[in-house]
């Protein structure tokens, strides 16, 4: 019947090897508040990442290190590329990668 209640969380204890009954909007703030904690999560870096490494390979494409082929596929502009995995015994498998 429990596990049927929305209202509630069932988890297991941090500590131990009981199981922790907690109410549903609360665990949720908590999570928020944790999540949101910049002490415990810094701000993610990915952008400022991926404009750097997007400028690198400009510079290098510039300098004629790298093909404009190659600059746009490390920059992440290079449209959708197709990737095949043949790993599987009975057929391959063909996904497209995010651009």
């Amino acid at each position: 019947m429990l596990k049927r209640d929305d209202t509630i969380v069932i988890r297991n204890a941090d500590k131990g090897s009981c199981l922790v009954v907690e109410d549903r909007t609360q665990y949720v703030a908590d999570g928020l508040a944790h999540l949101s904690d910049p002490e415990v999560y810094e701000e993610d870096p990915s952008p400022a990442l991926a404009a750097s490494i997007t400028g690198n390979a400009a510079q290098m494409e510039k300098k004629g290190y790298l093909s404009q082929h190659m600059a746009q596929f490390i920059s992440g502009n290079p449209g959708r590329h197709k990737c095949t995995s043949s790993r599987s015994s009975t057929r391959a498998q063909t996904w497209y990668a995010p651009s």
